[in-house]
C-alpha cells in the first residue's frame, strides 16, 4: 500500500460520518503523514476524537490545519494531548473555532518545547487575555 504523506479533507458536507471516522482512525496506519487538512467541516465530537486518536503519536506530522470547524475548549484539549508528542510540528491553524482561555492554556501546554513551531493561527477565537498570556509564555 502507498504510504500516505498528506490528508487535505476542506469543505465537506457529509450526512452519515461513520466513514469519516474510519478514515480518521486509520490515520494511525500510515507512519510518513506529514500534512493534515481538515478545515471547515464541522464534524462531530466523535468525528473529531477519532481524528485524534489517528494522529496521536505521528512522529513526521509537521502541518495540521482545522481552521474553520467550531472547536471548542474540549475538543481543543483532546487534540493537544495528541500533538504534545509532535516535536517536529511546524504549522498549527486552529483560526475560526471557539477557543476560550481554557483552550489556548491546553494549546500553551502542548507546544513547550516544539522548538520547529514556525506559525501558529489563532485567529477569529476568543481566548481573552488571560488565553494570551498563557501562549506568550
Amino acid at each position: 500500500m502507498p504510504e500516505l504523506t498528506a490528508l487535505t479533507f476542506e469543505n465537506n458536507i457529509i450526512e452519515d460520518q461513520s466513514a469519516v471516522c474510519a478514515l480518521f482512525s486509520n490515520l494511525k496506519t500510515f507512519d510518513k503523514l506529514e500534512s493534515l487538512n481538515i478545515r471547515g467541516n464541522n464534524f462531530s465530537k466523535q468525528v473529531f476524537s477519532a481524528l485524534c486518536e489517528g494522529i496521536d503519536g505521528k512522529k513526521e506530522l509537521r502541518t495540521v490545519d482545522l481552521g474553520e470547524n467550531e472547536l471548542d475548549d474540549t475538543s481543543i484539549k483532546n487534540l493537544s494531548q495528541a500533538l504534545k508528542q509532535h516535536v517536529r510540528l511546524h504549522m498549527l491553524f486552529l483560526d475560526n473555532n471557539q477557543i476560550t482561555s481554557r483552550g489556548a492554556s491546553a494549546i500553551a501546554e502542548c507546544l513547550k518545547g516544539k522548538q520547529d513551531l514556525r506559525v501558529l493561527n489563532i485567529d477569529n477565537n476568543q481566548i481573552g487575555t488571560e488565553g494570551a498570556l498563557k501562549l506568550a509564555e
